[in-house]
């Protein structure tokens, strides 16, 4: 298994793109139905569809990743990566394809759903091939492009749809077939296949079931709380543009924009940052976030706003995001990496779906005001980059002793 990894991680600019290319999943999901959800609405009212119904056609898949991730955990152990990354990729696309033709909102609802299947199968053995192909500071430098591409993508996908849908919102469903047909096509014809995880009776009986230690444990807590709060500025950038009296659903969408170029210059720019400040990257990154969250829910102007969401997004998404993968497929045992990059992928949706929560006990504390909702998470950031700085300096001594412990390891293989 090492000599193929070794054989595999001789990567050219095909694989390279390949792996970033699969992983990129999700930004399509999010992405493409945001802007025909009103035209949605309209085509499925005359049968009864309810606004939590239609809200549900963005948080379905969500909910059904979850159970589908932890079935990828146990399939690692049975197929390799690589034919699971393809069969959730066929599933995604085979489901969006079938959504152009549903007629019956009920059947719409449950299709999109079963696009989770197809979501949580790719999202984290892809990210997880990533660390098993590629080795050293190019993992770390790998996920900052995905992260630069993924914001490609969501921009890209958010303006096009627009247009394609033009003519019949259907169009623009046709997204799902096309980007799996690539996918499926570049992950056969340049991705190695790499055999199965070793099973954890087989990892007893060699010596090799190590724990994950803190460092991984710290990184998944970590991806949590991120991911909760991040959530918040998908949910109340609309309602604080409408307090705010700027504009309507134009700005909200320029807003977005603003946020995914944050988000693509700090995938680009991630690879030479980790470099120079390689574990302090995480808690410059959550103070960087802290600052951009205050200044946009402290914008009384449309520059102002745009700013602070280019901000927000490039020390979270953009940073925080590659670094806590980059991270965990660094600190995890070897044996264990792909189940710890699964883990940390649970708890990220997890946090995702506990934003729900954490808005309506902000709610409760400050009232239903979007720039106070906003203001708490600029204060979460700035909490998350203190607790941040004091892990890393007091496990500076550990971090160096294990670094000692692993370069051992690469020269001993």
């Amino acid at each position: 298994m090492v000599e193929k990894i070794k054989e595999a991680s001789k990567s050219g600019t095909l694989q390279l793109f390949a792996l970033i290319f699969v992983a990129i999943i999700f930004n399509t999901n999010t992405s493409s139905f945001v802007v025909i959800m009103s035209d949605i609405a309209e085509a499925f009212k005359p049968q009864g569809m309810t606004t939590t119904q239609l809200s549900m056609i963005q948080t379905l898949p969500t909910l059904v990743m979850i159970p589908s991730i932890l079935f990828s955990g146990w399939l690692l152990t049975r197929v390799s990566k690589k034919w699971i990354v393809v069969s959730g990729w066929f599933v995604y696309g085979l489901c969006g394809l079938a959504l152009y033709f549903v007629q019956d909102y009920r059947v719409f609802l449950v299709v999109r759903g079963l696009m989770g299947v197809g979501l949580g199968l790719v999202n984290p053995q892809s990210r997880s091939m990533i660390a098993q192909v590629l080795s050293g500071d190019k993992v770390a430098s790998t996920m900052g492009y995905l992260s630069m591409f993924g914001g490609f993508i969501s921009f890209s996908i958010s303006i096009g749809m627009g247009y394609i849908a033009a003519a019949n919102w259907r169009n623009g469903l046709l997204l799902f077939p096309v980007f799996t047909l690539i996918a499926i096509a570049l992950a056969l014809a340049f991705i190695p296949t790499l055999p199965p995880e070793p099973k954890k009776a087989q990892l007893i009986q060699e010596g090799k079931n190590e724990p994950y230690g803190k460092f991984v444990i710290a990184m998944w807590m970590a991806g949590f709380c991120i991911f909760c709060i991040a959530t918040v500025i998908q949910v109340r950038t609309a309602p604080f543009v409408r307090e705010l009296g700027l504009g309507a659903t134009t700005l909200t969408g320029w807003v977005s924009a603003a946020a995914s170029i944050g988000t693509f210059l700090g995938g680009w720019l991630f690879g030479f940052w980790h470099k120079k400040f390689h574990r302090w990257t995480f808690p410059i990154a959550c103070a960087w976030a802290s600052i951009g969250y205050l200044t946009f829910c402290t914008a009384h102007s449309i520059p102002q706003l745009l700013i602070g969401a280019g901000i927000a997004a490039n020390g979270s998404l953009g940073s925080i995001m590659p670094y806590l993968t980059s991270r965990v497929s660094l600190a995890a045992p070897p044996s264990k990496r792909s189940m710890a990059i699964t883990t940390l992928t649970i708890l990220n949706f997890l946090g995702q779906f506990s934003a729900t929560y954490y808005i309506m006990f902000v709610d409760n504390v400050v009232g239903k005001n979007a720039a106070m909702t906003l203001g708490s998470v600029s204060v979460s950031f700035a909490v998350l980059a203190i607790a941040g700085f004091v892990f890393v300096a007091k496990t500076q001594k550990e971090n160096e002793e294990f670094m000692q412990k692993l370069q051992a390891a690469k020269s001993a293989a």
